[in-house]
């Protein structure tokens, strides 16, 4: 069944950059305003680029400003005309882009950017031909390239509010829209406007930093091509407590690559073991899609959604993860570890 999986939006997007990058078409180290064709700067630090890598990796110096999204017909850059959009200057440093880490949705939305002016093709279509379609995935953005009855099979994400269960997003009209649904300002007609869209205009139509349609089990295939993406993988950035270089959100983000955040096991949690992958939170959904060595010879791939939630659960043992998805993870790391112990030993040499 698919259903929005809110942030691992921005792995699934990552891996789609990726094969830009190995393709040689994307430098990571390149200013992103010669991929976006507008020029991108901190208006604090307008003599340090922000690099396709910077926007990754949530070390750009770019802030969500209160909407970090543009209703169709604006575009993209009409969003850096607002100051909120960028950090400003330390009096003590490190807030430069490449010195300090924030979570920002719109990385996202610029790195959609970056894809549709180094592809001349739209996001959504660019992850469907690109990603999607090579791993036999039934998956979209907005519901975008999603088939008729997979949308009709779709879930909605509720939350509870007054004592009734309420759908937050995805009920059957907005599932079923044609075309896929995207934020446009009053009476857009939305066909024409897509008929007539130059790619760079505008890429958060179709929500690349939360706006993924799919299932858990095309979320797994999406980590087993993860764990093959080494690049993306690798840290970017670590917490530092003895001189801080970024927000960690109550501890919540410790390390991060590049659209992967990296978690260190702690206590009986995973027992120091690194687990990769991304967290999603939106509408009452809670969603996760990760990897860990459960044993010397067991991989553990993991993937979920919890919806209807009616306030937010606790935290868990571990900050990463609350009280619910930790149940889960901790379910799949005893799955794995029985595997592995009905697993035949290996043939001597």
């Amino acid at each position: 069944m698919k259903l929005r999986v809110a942030s691992i939006s921005k792995m699934a997007l990552a891996l789609g950059l990726n094969g830009l990058i190995e393709a040689g078409k994307v430098d990571p180290d390149r200013d992103a305003s010669d991929y976006l064709g507008w020029r991108l700067r901190n208006p604090n630090f307008p003599e340090r680029p922000i690099t396709v890598r910077h926007l990754l990796s949530h070390t750009s110096s770019i802030r969500d400003p209160e909407a970090y999204w543009v209703d169709a017909p604006g575009k993209l850059q009409d969003l850096f005309s607002d100051p909120a959009a960028f950090a400003v200057a330390d009096p003590e440093g490190g807030r430069a882009p490449g010195e300090w880490f924030e979570y920002s949705n719109l990385n996202y939305g610029v790195l959609a950017g970056v894809i549709e002016g180094v592809t001349g093709e739209r996001f959504d279509l660019f992850m469907q031909r690109a990603l999607f379609a090579p791993l036999g995935l039934d998956a979209g953005y907005n519901w975008s390239g999603v088939t008729v009855e997979a949308r009709r099979n779709g879930a909605a994400l509720h939350r509870r509010e007054g004592g009734l269960w309420r759908v937050s997003v995805d009920d059957a009209a907005m599932r079923l829209a044609d075309p896929a649904p995207f934020r446009a300002a009053d009476g857009l007609d939305r066909a024409a406007y897509l008929a007539g869209y130059r790619p760079g205009d505008n890429p958060t139509l179709f929500s690349p930093q939360g706006g993924l349609r799919a299932s858990v089990i095309d979320l797994g295939r999406l980590l087993s091509m993860l764990k093959r993406a080494d690049a993306l993988a690798a840290p970017q950035w670590r917490y530092d407590p003895a001189a801080p270089n970024g927000k960690t959100e109550d501890d919540f983000f410790t390390a991060f690559g590049m659209g992967v955040q990296i978690v260190k096991g702690a206590g009986d949690f995973f027992r120091g073991r690194t687990i990769r992958g991304h967290a999603g939170e939106a509408y009452g959904l809670y969603s996760g899609a990760w990897f860990a060595t459960a044993d010397a010879s067991v991989d553990l791939t993991i993937a979920f959604a919890i919806t209807g939630t009616e306030a937010a659960p606790r935290r868990g043992v571990h900050p990463t993860f609350n009280v619910a998805e930790e149940a889960l993870m901790r379910l799949g790391l005893t799955a794995a570890g029985a595997a592995a112990a009905q697993s035949p030993p290996a043939a001597p040499d």
